[in-house]
C-alpha cells in the first residue's frame, strides 16, 4: 500500500475557513454591524463531491422562525360596565362671614356594553333614573345644615344581555 499523504496547507485553510463560515452562520453572524435581532444572511450549503470545502450562496430571505404575533384580547360578552366614575365631585351648603354659598350635585358618568340600557340607584335599593349605555349626569347629593361629614352610595346596574352587573361609587362632602 501507498503512503498516506497529509493534506496539502491551501486544503487545510479552505477547511478552516469553511468551518468559520458555517459557525458563523450558525450563529447568526454577518459581516454587517450588529443588531439587537441577529438575522441570517448566508446559507452555507456542501458541495455533492466530498471535497471538504463548502460554497456559500447569498439569500435575502431569513431562515430563521418568525416571532409570534402578540395576543388579542377579545371584545367582552355579556354585560359588562367599561367605566363608572366621578366627573364633578359634589360638596354641601356652607355659610360663613363671607356668605352663604350653595353645595353641588355629583356628576357621575359611565359606559356599559352588551347591554339595553342602565339605571341608577343612591343609598340602597330602588331605581332612582334610568339612562342610556353611555353617559353623564348630575345627581343630588344631600346634607343637612348641621356641621359634618356627609356620605353617599351610587349604584350603576346594567338591564338587558345577561346577567344583571352593578358597579358602587361611594361620594362624601362636609359641612364646616
Amino acid at each position: 500500500m501507498g503512503r498516506l499523504r497529509p493534506y496539502p496547507r491551501r486544503m487545510t485553510r479552505r477547511l478552516a475557513l469553511a468551518a468559520a463560515a458555517t459557525l458563523l452562520a450558525l450563529t447568526g453572524c454577518t459581516s454587517k454591524t450588529p443588531s439587537a435581532t441577529p438575522t441570517l444572511d448566508t446559507v452555507l450549503t456542501p458541495t455533492a463531491a466530498p471535497t471538504g470545502a463548502a460554497t456559500a450562496t447569498a439569500t435575502n430571505s431569513p431562515t430563521s422562525t418568525p416571532k409570534s404575533s402578540p395576543a388579542t384580547t377579545a371584545p367582552p360578552t355579556g354585560p359588562t360596565i367599561l367605566y363608572f366614575r366621578v366627573k364633578t365631585k359634589p360638596s354641601c351648603p356652607s355659610s360663613g362671614p363671607g356668605g352663604t354659598f350653595g353645595g353641588n350635585d355629583a356628576v357621575l358618568e359611565w359606559e356599559a356594553v352588551n347591554v339595553n340600557q342602565v339605571f341608577v340607584s343612591i343609598d340602597g335599593p330602588g331605581l332612582f333614573g334610568t339612562y342610556d349605555k353611555k353617559s353623564s349626569q348630575s345627581f343630588p347629593f344631600a346634607c343637612s345644615s348641621s356641621a359634618g361629614t356627609y356620605k353617599h352610595k351610587y349604584i350603576l346596574h346594567t338591564v338587558g344581555g345577561g346577567a344583571e352587573k352593578t358597579q358602587t361609587i361611594e361620594l362624601e362632602a362636609k359641612v364646616n
